[in-house]
């Protein structure tokens, strides 16, 4: 059999070609997933953290929380954790309390964190307040620590701890 000749391109080019092709497209193709990961940092300001009680339940305050974003964010990336976890080490049940403007929360009684999502964009460098409102409830009597991120997903802030004693 006779190899036919085309004009302009030979088997070899297009093999040489083609293997240099397939790594620029891999590198193309992971470049939009790298360009979306969230870098930076986000630096909390905790405010005055309150505490108070109704005799039943202990409450936890946020007064003066806010956050910044070194990177913009979209709409959600944006959320406070808030756990309790039992010096015990024993699961506990405790409430998410409130819905501050603009955030939403995904639970009210929860024995997993409760988390608060931002709605709104966030611009580089720019404060978003945490409202100042009840961020949990716990039952009486309970000792443990109440703990407080703010978290992209993938950046996290300092944590705020806050140990629960029992009332004396």
């Amino acid at each position: 059999m006779r190899d036919v000749q085309h004009p302009g391109t030979s088997r070899r080019t297009v093999l040489r070609t083609a293997a240099w092709t397939a790594p620029a497209v891999a590198a193309v193709a992971a470049a939009p997933a790298h360009a979306a990961s969230t870098t930076g940092s986000l630096l909390a300001s905790w405010g005055t953290p309150y505490f108070t009680t109704d005799g039943t339940y202990r409450l936890l305050e946020a007064r003066g929380t806010s956050v910044v974003s070194s990177t913009a964010l979209a709409p959600g990336q944006l959320q406070l954790v808030v756990t309790f976890p039992l010096d015990s080490g024993e699961p506990t049940t405790f409430y998410g309390n409130g819905q501050p403007p603009g955030w939403t929360t995904t639970s009210r009684e929860v024995s997993a964190p409760v988390v608060y999502t931002y709605g709104g964009a966030v611009a580089a460098d720019a404060v978003v307040p945490f409202p100042d409102t009840y961020l949990a409830v716990a039952p009486q009597g309970l000792v443990g620590t109440f703990q407080l991120v703010f978290t992209t997903g993938s950046v996290s802030s300092q944590v705020l701890s806050l140990p629960v004693q029992p009332p004396v």
